[in-house]
């Protein structure tokens, strides 16, 4: 029976505390060296520990959970902490963005404007905005994200089809007088042979 558990943030180490030496002694002998998960190149390194040490491990994950500001999800401030990663290079990504183009400006002519533009946007943090802002979500899960067409991708969309239907119209066309200029080119010999063959028996 296990009577407490701890595990760190990655995933990578957890303590467990059972409620005899039995069975601490069998779990070690059944996990010790196992591939775990499957097609890991790693396997599972299980030793005995003190109850200090797992104390000593939960008193150092909440203090740096209480630091960062996090719930006991796991997320910073509303946000979990593998997506925090992808919003701070979103940011620079934006950062990049904007002074490429101060680059560009400055190049053109427009230096100073940009200049004070650029200051600006230093103070400013550039606002990230999420998927749900940028795209339509389907309700059913996994969500996917879609953005509808346009009135002029409708319109572009509608041109091609049908231009692409009146092209497979003129094909066919094509083909079926190819065709009937064929069976006619092929009835016509046969044709001249009935009347020879009908003129010689007269």
């Amino acid at each position: 029976t296990i009577v407490d558990f701890w595990i760190d943030r990655i995933k990578s180490m957890c303590c467990v505390q059972f409620s005899t030496v039995d069975q601490a002694s069998e779990t070690r002998m059944a996990l010790d060296g196992v591939t775990w998960p499957q097609g890991n190149p790693k396997t599972l390194r299980v030793s005995f520990s003190t109850e200090e040490e797992l104390k000593k491990h939960q008193e150092s994950s909440s203090d740096a959970l209480s630091r960062l500001g996090g719930d006991s999800n796991g997320r910073l401030g509303g946000v979990r902490e593998w997506d925090k990663n992808k919003l701070d290079q979103e940011q620079e990504r934006a950062k990049e963005r904007e002074k490429r183009l101060v680059r560009e400006k400055e190049r053109r002519g427009e230096g100073r404007d940009v200049q004070e533009r650029e200051k600006s946007v230093e103070k400013k943090p550039a606002a990230v905005k999420s998927l749900e802002d940028l795209f339509k979500k389907t309700v059913a899960g996994p969500a996917i994200y879609w953005k509808p067409l346009s009135e002029d991708q409708i319109k572009q969309k509608i041109e091609a089809r049908n231009k692409k239907i009146m092209e497979a119209q003129i094909m066919r066309e094509m083909m079926d007088t190819k065709e009937s200029l064929q069976r006619s080119k092929k009835l016509l010999p046969a044709r001249r042979r009935s009347r020879s063959s009908s003129g010689s028996s007269n």
